[in-house]
Order: C-alpha cells, then sequence, then structure tokens
C-alpha cells in the first residue's frame, strides 16, 4: 500500500461504525486535469501566519477584523476548511510548498533544521516553467524556501515595530513595501510568481495604535457578545498560563485580531499596488494561513504542541481579478498539499517525476466546477515530539498524528490517550467519544494512522539528510518557541 492510501472496507466501518448518520463512500475525487485553461501570467501567494480559520468574518467570526479579505471573499473561490500538516510556520510551508507531509520532508521545527536537499518547491515550479521568481518573507528563518526564487528577502532585524525594544520579524508594512517595489519595476511586469509571507498575528502582537484602537472600541460596544462567543462557542479558556484573568484574556484576543486588521490592510494595499501597475490582467491571488492558535482552547494559548481543529483549520482563498474563476464556497475539506500539484495542474504540468509520492489531489476540476473532493477522503496532519534540537517544551517523544474525514475526526498519540470527535455535532472537539467505539475499530484505524506516518517517513530515505543550524536560536527563544 502505497503512502497516503487506506483501506476502503476499515474507512467505510470506520464512519459507519463510529457515526451510523454519516453516508460513507461518497465516491472518488474527480480526476486533476492534464492540461490547464488557466495558464496565469501573473500568480501572487500570500501566506498569513497564526491566523485561525474561525477568526474570519466570511468564516462566521463576528468581528471588523478583515474587511479587504471580507469582500474579496465574495468574488472568489473559498474553500471552506484546510488542513494544514503541522502547527507551526516552517514545517506547514514546507509542507504547502512541495504537496508533501512532514515525514517525508524530515522537518518538524522552525529554525533548526534545513530543507533537505532535492525537494522541489512552488518556486522551482514556476521557475522551471520560465516564470519570474519573488518571495517577500518577514521572519529569517523563511530563508530557508530562497531556493527557486531569483530574488527572495527576509526581514531586516534593525526594523522595529511601534512600542517595542526588539523583534524578530518585520512588520506588514516593510514586506508589502518591498514586493509592491519588485511588482512595480519592469521585473515584476513579465510573467511570474510572488510569495508575500505576513508574520504580525504571531505573538507577541505589536498592532499599530490606530488598528488597536479599532479592536478595543469593538470589544466595549460588543463585549458581552465577544466573550460568550470566545468562551461559549470557540470553548476557550478565560485563565490559560499567563493569562490569569478576563482582562488578560480580552487583551491577548484584542491584541490578536488587531494583527489580523493590520495585515488585512497592507494586503489590501499590496492588491491595489497591484491593480494600479495594471497588473490584475489574467492574475490569480492565493490567500490561505500556514496554521491557527490556541488563545485559550483546550488550555492551551500558543501553536505547535497541539493539532486540535483551532490549530490545524486553515482558511484557502482562489481570487481572479478578471473573473476567470466563478466565486462561490466550496463546502468539502481540502488540504495544504493540494496546492502544489494545484499549481502544476495550472501550468499545465504534472509532478509525476518527482521523486516521492505526492500527498495532494489537484484542485483545478473543483475551482473550474469540473468535478469535485471526496468528502470522506483522509486528511492527515501530525506534531512531531521533541528531536535532538532540544525543543524545550512538554511534548510526547512518539508522533501525534490526526486524520480528518468527514464529519470525524481523530488524534493518534504514540503515547497517550486517544482522540475521536464528530464535528457535526461538536466542531470544538470537547466531547471525546472514543471510548463508545468498539476497540477493534479504533485499534484498526489507529494502525492505519500510525501506518501511514510509517510509510511517509520510509520516502524521507530518498533525501539526503537534514542539516542542523542553530543560526536563529536567539529569534526562537525570544518568540517563546524555546
Amino acid at each position: 500500500m502505497k503512502p497516503g492510501t487506506h483501506s476502503g472496507l476499515t474507512r467505510r466501518r470506520f464512519l459507519a461504525g463510529a457515526v451510523p448518520a454519516v453516508v460513507a463512500g461518497a465516491g472518488s475525487c474527480a480526476a486533476a486535469a492534464n492540461r490547464s485553461a488557466l495558464k496565469f501570467k501573473r500568480v501572487v501567494f500570500v501566506t498569513m501566519d497564526t491566523v485561525r480559520r474561525d477568526h474570519l468574518p466570511f468564516h462566521g467570526y463576528p468581528r471588523p477584523v478583515a474587511p479587504f479579505l471580507t469582500r474579496l471573499a465574495k468574488r472568489s473561490v473559498v474553500f471552506d476548511e484546510t488542513i494544514c500538516a503541522c502547527s507551526l510556520t516552517t514545517p506547514s510551508h514546507a509542507s504547502m510548498f512541495t504537496g508533501l507531509q512532514l515525514p517525508q520532508i524530515g522537518v518538524y521545527h522552525n529554525a533548526y533544521e534545513a530543507l533537505p536537499e532535492g525537494l522541489y518547491t512552488m518556486a522551482q515550479l514556476f521557475r522551471d516553467q520560465g516564470y519570474q521568481t519573488a518571495g517577500f518573507a518577514s521572519v529569517v528563518w523563511m530563508e530557508k524556501f530562497a531556493p527557486g526564487f531569483s530574488s527572495f528577502d527576509c526581514y531586516d532585524q534593525t526594523y522595529l515595530p511601534e512600542g517595542s525594544d526588539r523583534v524578530y520579524y518585520g512588520q506588514a508594512a516593510r514586506t508589502v513595501d518591498r514586493a509592491i517595489a519588485w511588482l512595480t519595476t519592469e521585473a515584476g511586469k513579465e510573467p511570474f510568481f510572488l510569495w508575500v509571507h505576513l508574520y504580525d498575528p504571531h505573538d507577541p502582537y505589536y498592532p499599530p495604535s490606530e488598528v488597536a484602537g479599532l479592536m478595543e472600541d469593538d470589544f466595549r460596544e460588543n463585549r458581552s457578545k465577544l466573550l460568550a462567543h470566545w468562551v461559549d462557542r470557540q470553548h476557550k479558556h478565560t485563565r490559560v498560563g499567563r493569562v490569569d484573568s478576563e482582562r488578560d484574556f480580552v487583551t491577548m484576543h484584542n491584541g490578536y485580531d488587531s494583527e489580523i486588521r493590520y495585515v488585512d490592510r497592507e494586503m489590501e494595499r499590496l492588491y491595489g499596488a497591484a491593480g494600479k501597475a495594471g497588473l490584475h490582467d489574467d492574475s490569480l491571488w492565493v490567500f490561505t494561513s500556514d496554521h491557527g492558535e490556541g488563545l485559550g482552547a483546550h488550555g492551551y494559548l500558543s501553536h505547535g504542541r497541539r493539532i486540535n481543529r483551532e490549530q490545524v483549520s486553515c482558511p484557502l482563498l482562489f481570487h481572479t481579478p478578471g473573473g476567470q474563476l466563478a466565486p462561490r464556497t466550496v463546502p468539502e475539506r481540502v488540504h495544504h498539499v493540494d496546492l502544489m500539484p494545484t499549481m502544476a495542474a495550472l501550468l499545465g504540468t504534472t509532478l509525476d517525476t518527482r521523486p516521492m509520492t505526492q500527498q495532494g489531489e489537484s484542485l483545478l476540476p473543483v475551482l473550474l466546477r469540473r468535478g469535485a473532493t471526496n468528502p470522506d477522503r483522509l486528511l492527515y496532519c501530525q506534531r512531531q515530539g521533541p528531536t535532538s534540537f532540544g525543543v524545550s517544551v512538554d511534548l510526547p517523544q512518539g508522533p501525534v498524528v490526526g486524520l480528518y474525514c468527514g464529519r470525524l475526526s481523530s488524534i493518534f498519540h504514540a503515547e497517550g490517550n486517544d482522540e475521536m470527535y464528530d464535528l457535526r455535532t461538536d466542531p470544538y472537539q470537547q466531547q471525546n467519544f472514543i471510548d463508545r467505539v468498539p476497540p477493534r475499530l479504533v485499534e484498526e484505524m489507529r494502525d492505519i494512522a500510525l501506518t501511514r506516518h510509517r510509510d511517509l517517513l520510509a520516502e524521507h530515505s530518498n533525501l539526503t539528510d537534514a542539516r542542523e543550524s542553530d543560526e536563529h536560536k536567539e529569534s526562537l527563544e525570544a518568540l517563546g518557541y524555546l
């Protein structure tokens, strides 16, 4: 059985046995087109760091945190939910850029592992198709994604946002300024692929004062509604770790939402600059986030340690200013690993000759309304335990593997208690019903999860070993990873 496959019989038993109301076996995904009718001259790929899907208005959040993206969503193909490979920045981006899962890539943390040689990335894909390629990232360890980009820029550590003594990322305004400067040169007017990474919603929060004021005013006007949404609907704990009062809880949310509002403003500025430069014709814009944030859910403030839904559920929008893609919402769940094969299909090429098994499916048939994704598809995510690199958080030694399948999600632990949830009745994974599932069925699903992890890990041997690097330890310490 190749990596990424599973027993259809076991899947049907899992679906029917765990929650009887589920209709299993809904059919396979439509085959991806080999050639694209949409070979765009300009592709802009924007990744927002640490943005929870359920903190965006077009996914039901009751705050005006993203007015630009909300307007854009009405003219875009919006995927209702996209699962990321891991709730950490570098591993998640590595999966997006390669169409592979973490065990294949061998990168589990942010700064310590270089990308292994032999990976084929999205930037290299576009370069090989004759595109100019440029990347603008807001945190220094993203420089490991530079191969394949003809122009690449990481943050400047001398840049200090308002109210800070020293930070280890560049604010969105700096990153967008440099991206616009590239866009408006002759180089940017050729067929191009542009990646822009915006880090600001990551803790610590340093939003500009005028944006912070908007969220503070919004909370004063809607205090009861927002507290009820955060606590009763999103099931966040108001006292976790350093957050030991309602005031701290509100301050954290205002800071986080202010950073999303700030990033939204800067994305609008980037989009507007491209339009003024005449670069909207024949262009595709893709917006997503790399992972979510705890904010008190499941008794956890940050990200990386867990793979509950608030950690791995991301937004995904495909937008064409010229109207080539008809706006709609796609209800089926997809995965970040689908991005790489989708880009290949849009370019009219395939990834069949690459050294490892691609884990994603092209979304091109869905974008063109020529097919649909399989609602019963098993989607994989993972959190790896501590490694020799010495991340100083209390994590289990073995892998933690998550499977999302229709209305069900399960999390299997090499050490610790396994979990299973019905997302239709329990979208925030509060009621673990694994004790009510026949033990044999649980063991079959656990075997699927851990066997898949083992098979994926075996493919890593096709690459050279990753190299250790201590170069960015100070940055990691400042951002709370060490």
